[in-house]
């Protein structure tokens, strides 16, 4: 009981120095819009923190907008070999609408994006994203994605955002959905990107996946113990049919996957159904 109770105040008050450093780097902040160029897809972002600042500014650098400025291997692949005209996507973590923008132009205006996005501070900027470049095929669920529906406690972290244990006060209270419950709109992509909660939203998608659905899912080795999982339970989720690329390096173009070679870093996984 002791110990539980230490874990408890020291799970709060970590949240609670998050909190307010989060507050304080944010302080003397003022959102701004950027245009940019990516794969030949011209869009506007909202940088609407100091964290989208470091994610999506910072470490893409641009003097001329008109160019191609961006170099992103994942979304290239993507754009090339995931998304097409008409597609339904269900995107599990919208952040701040980055790609859910970048894919709702692939998709056309006759697909359909669904990005689910749990934190209430990346669902503000979301929104305004999708707003300045008219983005009317996305809707936006501000709930997480899980193995079923209910309630569970995130951290307060805009890029990192993670599932609670044993804290009831000082994280985010927020609802859950599973992918399953969307099976009616006929999805034929899902895009995970959960901070190690992938496998719990694989066990909520067993119907979806049994239509062989289109996958890209950043693997966060590091973070999928957290949650009593595993990259072999991961690809246990994944029929045998499907051809696999892996993402190994950032900056590197995907390549063809085994399912034998271990993954013991993060990773960008692809799944197409051969």
């Amino acid at each position: 009981m002791k110990q539980a109770l230490s874990n408890l105040i020291g799970t709060d008050m970590k949240e609670s120095v998050k909190r307010a450093l989060f507050r304080y780097k944010n302080r003397n902040f003022t959102p701004y819009i950027v245009e940019r160029n990516l794969y030949e897809t011209r869009f506007k972002f909202y940088v609407g923190n100091k964290d989208g600042e470091s994610w999506y500014i910072d470490s893409n650098p641009s003097s001329d907008p008109n160019q191609q400025d961006w170099n992103w291997p994942e979304m290239e692949f993507v754009k090339n070999n995931i998304c097409k005209e008409n597609d339904v996507v269900l995107e599990c973590g919208g952040h701040h609408g980055l790609t859910a923008v970048l894919l709702s132009k692939w998709i056309g205006q006759n697909g359909r994006l669904l990005t689910f996005e749990p934190n209430p501070d990346n669902v503000g900027i979301l929104h305004k994203n999708l707003e300045i470049n008219s983005a009317k095929n996305v809707q936006v669920i501000a709930k997480a994605v899980g193995a079923a529906p209910g309630k569970i406690m995130i951290s307060h972290s805009s890029s990192n955002s993670y599932i609670l244990k044993g804290s009831e006060h000082n994280g985010i209270n927020v609802d859950v959905v599973t992918a399953d419950s969307y099976l009616a709109l006929k999805p034929t992509v899902l895009k995970i990107d959960v901070e190690g909660f992938e496998v719990e939203v694989l066990k909520g998608a067993q119907g979806l996946l049994k239509t062989l659905p289109k996958l890209v899912i950043e693997v966060h080795t590091d973070m999928i113990q957290r949650y009593g999982s595993s990259i072999q339970e991961l690809l246990s989720y994944i029929d045998p049919s499907y051809k696999l690329w892996v993402q190994w390096e950032i900056d590197k173009e995907p390549v063809p996957y085994d399912r034998a070679t271990p993954i013991n870093h993060r990773v960008h996984l692809f799944a197409v159904a051969a």
